[in-house]
């Protein structure tokens, strides 16, 4: 199974990519052509609440919500998909070589892996690509630099599996980071800035990717997302869950509570404190070259209230990032609401349909 290929290469056709998170299932399909990407259909569909204990439960929740995504983009045909993993069971490292023969990268990409990653290389796959030096004409290159990427190999099997008993086939595992950078890179012209990031804020993590003048990707991943803010907040006020929500995303449609404004800043920070962390810690490694613009996407970007305060709480140009206010919808496409609407927490699912297969 092959876990990276063409890292930052658009689809050269229409795919369809496939994020399964742990909280809901959110599909994409495009159609690239002349002038642009178009969507061609997609789907949302929460996964019930499971025990984190009972595999077995969480697999076949996730199974049925996997299901109804196909079956509400039943006008497409989805056959091929191309799916993410994230957290864990995912690593994502850049690396830089000293120029050496074609025959003994490999050996240096295992070895450099082996170094990096926490999991046990005997039970995972290894895939890497290289990256186009930036050289002046006739200058031979001084270097190779890459991404590698380890996916844990049972978790991989697990998700070729999901797939395929929801009637679909796993064209290509990639990593969830990588397919939100390669939307943001496709859609957004990231040389303007010598670093950018893009935070995508999911319902039980956030994922921080950022992408300096090296071309080489820095992934950090958080344990903590909306969810993590929700229940903070429901602890505080005693309050229910489905209430905080509604309140949050501004469904209720009435005006936010003095007490729950400061239970969601209080709830907040340790998010934020982390992000602002990881920034100023990738400004130190890159020799004081800090972050010249902030992207967010994910579910997370969707609410205004955290949205207003990473703007404040980060040292840079911070806006959210929404993939389909470049890509063209049709209004009578399979799930046209859904990304007029949710456009940002479909970042990573666009990327995964941009890869080339």
């Amino acid at each position: 199974m092959r876990l990276l290929k063409q890292c930052f290469k658009p689809a050269q056709r229409g795919h369809i990519g496939l994020d399964i998170g742990s909280g809901a299932v959110k599909l994409v399909a495009l159609r690239p052509g002349t002038t642009g990407w178009s969507a061609t259909g997609a789907a949302w569909a929460d996964i019930a609440p499971f025990d984190p204990e009972d595999k077995a439960g969480q697999y076949a929740h996730t199974l049925d919500a996997l299901r109804d995504c196909i079956k509400q983009t039943s006008a497409i045909s989805v056959r091929h998909v191309v799916c993410g993993l994230a957290g864990p069971d995912v690593v994502v490292r850049g690396f830089s070589f000293p120029m050496m023969p074609q025959s003994q990268i490999e050996k240096a990409v295992h070895f450099e892996a082996q170094q990096v990653c926490p999991m046990d290389m005997r039970s995972s796959v290894l895939d890497y690509q290289l990256l186009e030096s930036a050289t002046g004409e006739g200058q031979t290159p001084k270097k190779l630099s890459g991404v590698l990427v380890v996916g844990v190999e049972q978790t991989i099997s697990e998700r070729c599996r999901l797939v395929k008993e929801a009637g679909a086939k796993t064209a290509l595992i990639d990593a969830d980071g990588l397919a939100a950078l390669n939307c943001l890179s496709a859609l957004d012209d990231l040389d303007r800035y010598h670093t950018a990031a893009l935070i995508d804020i999911g319902r039980h993590s956030t994922h921080i990717i950022l992408l300096g003048a090296d071309g080489l990707p820095f992934v950090r991943d958080l344990n903590m997302g909306v969810q993590t803010i929700i229940e903070q907040i429901c602890q505080t006020l005693k309050s229910d869950p489905d209430t905080v929500r509604d309140r949050l995303w501004g469904a209720s449609k009435k005006p936010i509570p003095d007490d729950m404004l400061m239970a969601f800043h209080h709830a907040a920070r340790g998010l934020v404190m982390s992000i602002n962390e990881t920034l100023k810690y990738y400004a130190s490694r890159e020799k004081g070259q800090s972050v010249q613009k902030v992207y967010l996407c994910g579910g997370g970007a969707q609410i205004s209230l955290l949205v207003e305060l990473l703007c404040d709480a980060l040292p840079t140009e911070t806006a959210v990032f929404d993939p389909f206010e470049t890509i063209h919808v049709d209004a009578g496409i399979p799930g046209a609401d859904l990304l007029n609407t949710r456009g940002p927490a479909f970042t990573a699912a666009t990327g995964l349909a941009m890869r080339t297969i």
